[in-house]
């Protein structure tokens, strides 16, 4: 027979592909609104007031709280601070002094003058007695004496 022929040329392959471009990341949220401010808390209720102390029966009561019994014929040295005493007995008489204006000094509410070293009548006596009562101030040997 005829010639052999040769086989035909062997193709290159193709050109290789490049990758595609990378993507670019995305944008941020929207930054969120803040939260409702709370509202304060419910003020409370005070406390119930306290009764008041008993008013007692003796010469001082509803005049001054307190009182110091003070035998009657007695000199009684006040010192400095407001005074409130008790005297229950047979006394007639009151004798006061050594006290500095604008200290005071009364007898069931009646007024002495003790800066000017006063005495005197006490006045009608209260539930079986009299209430001394001396106002703060100078000095501390002031005095008042029943006889």
């Amino acid at each position: 027979g005829g010639t052999t022929g040769t086989g035909g040329a062997t193709g290159t392959g193709g050109a290789t592909g490049t990758g595609g471009a990378t993507g670019t990341g995305g944008k941020g949220g929207a930054t969120g609104a803040g939260g409702a401010t709370g509202t304060g808390g419910a003020t409370g209720t005070g406390g119930t007031t306290g009764t008041g102390g008993a008013t007692g029966t003796g010469p001082c009561a509803g005049l001054c709280s307190n009182p110091v019994s003070a035998p009657p014929s007695m000199t009684f040295n006040l010192g400095t601070g407001a005074t409130c005493n008790e005297v229950v007995g047979s006394v007639t008489h009151l004798v006061c002094g050594n006290f500095v204006a604008p200290r005071t000094f009364s007898v069931n509410g009646t007024s002495f003058d003790c800066v000017a070293g006063s005495g005197g009548v006490l006045p009608a006596p209260i539930n079986g007695g009299f209430c001394m009562e001396a106002s703060a101030g100078q000095y501390s040997y002031a005095y008042f004496t029943t006889y």
